[in-house]
């Protein structure tokens, strides 16, 4: 399964928050919103990428979330906008500064749509896997899809692409 479309708009600094679920790597999306429903986390998020599936691809995607994809190798993580001044973890641990660090920190997702536009957008987190190990649902996507678009606008002018 290759992307309709995959823009890389790590440059924008778009963020928001989503609810992922505490109970993680479900195999399908329905069970996936299943636990959002029964304990969830609130994370603030900064997108990577734009992911556009057509609608079979979605639908194999959200029904095999663990399957392995080479375009979300490598991808997702955690950073924080704490000035940790190159202090490791542990460092952090032992002086109490890593609670500063996670107050301020956020994940990095891809935005994953279906093309029809039948369905509301996914945030993936693989975690550096090639696999949707972390699924999430943006809080307000309608309100930061106009930002979400004017990054990938300006992405594509970047490339070359009309």
């Amino acid at each position: 399964m290759e992307p309709q479309m995959l823009i890389d708009i790590r440059e924008s600094g778009v963020r928001g928050t989503a609810d992922f679920p505490r109970l993680n790597k479900n195999d399908t999306l329905w069970s996936n919103d299943k636990e959002i429903e029964r304990g969830k986390t609130v994370e603030t998020v900064e997108l990577t990428h734009v992911v556009m599936l057509n609608r079979e691809d979605w639908d194999r995607f959200t029904e095999c979330l663990l399957e392995d994809h080479d375009w979300l190798d490598g991808e997702g993580g955690t950073s924080s906008d704490y000035d940790n001044e190159g202090r490791s973890f542990g460092e952090m641990y032992k002086s109490g500064e890593i609670e500063k660090w996670r107050a301020q920190a956020y994940t990095y997702a891809m935005l994953v749509a279906c093309s029809d536009g039948l369905d509301k957008p996914i945030l993936v987190n693989p975690e550096g896997h090639s696999y949707a190990r972390y699924v999430g649902r943006m809080h307000d996507v309608d309100c930061i899809w106009p930002l979400i678009m004017c990054a990938v606008g300006k992405a594509m002018a970047v490339m070359g692409v009309d």
